[in-house]
């Protein structure tokens, strides 16, 4: 009686869903990096474009504005991601070309996540950044809000000859010419849906626990005889 009870509950158990890892995957000239302490310009700087994960499995309560003039619904689930390049005053650095080959130019990058990306944040200022931090900033770094040229001074990505990125489902390319201050963009991704927990995995503890219970009884039974 009581090992068919361990089993019904394991069987239960296993109907669970646990959360799903949401995550930046990977990337091609670029690097995944944790999140930093802080964003803001002064702060942290690159030689090479760089994302970091914010916000993940977030609920959205007020709706957001993204690149084009769309927005993402309140009620949707997203994860957050930053992508940006930025250096000290009086350097430059680029990496938008076709080829790689124009003035040690290492390339256009890109970035693939494990959710759909639903749109971008890339705007001169950063304003669409800044009206959504509360809602999608990683929880343990500090974020500057807007200010001029935050985001990307152009986005022309038939030219690729400055600031401009394309995505097409859950990868981004993108180039970034930059000086002071650098490129900032956020990327909302849909987030992906709970994974059900193997029931193997959830059925073994509680099988050996079962097998200790009826053998300690094997045992007691044996004593009394």
């Amino acid at each position: 009686m009581i090992f068919s009870k361990w089993i019904a509950v394991a069987i239960f158990a296993s109907t669970l869903a646990a959360p799903a890892t949401a995550a930046t995957v990977s990337a091609v000239r670029g690097e995944i990096v944790p999140p930093p302490v802080s964003v803001e310009n002064g702060y942290v700087y690159n030689w090479r474009v760089q994302a970091f994960d914010e916000a993940q499995d977030v609920k959205l309560t007020s709706d957001i504005g993204v690149n084009g003039g769309r927005k993402i619904a309140a009620g949707t689930k997203v994860d957050s991601h930053m992508i940006f390049l930025n250096v000290k005053n009086g350097v430059s650095q680029r990496h938008y070309g076709l080829t790689g080959s124009l003035y040690n130019d290492p390339g256009p990058v890109s970035f693939t996540f494990d959710g759909t990306i639903l749109g971008v944040m890339a705007d001169l200022n950063g304003l669409r950044e800044a009206a959504s931090n509360s809602q999608l900033a990683s929880s343990s770094t500090l974020y500057p809000g807007s200010f001029e040229a935050r985001g990307m001074e152009e986005n022309d990505w038939r030219n690729k000859n400055n600031d401009w990125f394309t995505y097409s489902g859950n990868t981004i390319w993108l180039g970034m010419n930059v000086s002071q201050p650098g490129d900032w963009i956020r990327v909302v991704t849909a987030a992906p849906s709970p994974v059900p927990v193997p029931a193997a995995g959830l059925l073994l503890p509680i099988g050996f626990g079962a097998l200790g219970l009826m053998r300690r009884r094997k045992k007691a039974a044996q004593a009394k005889a």
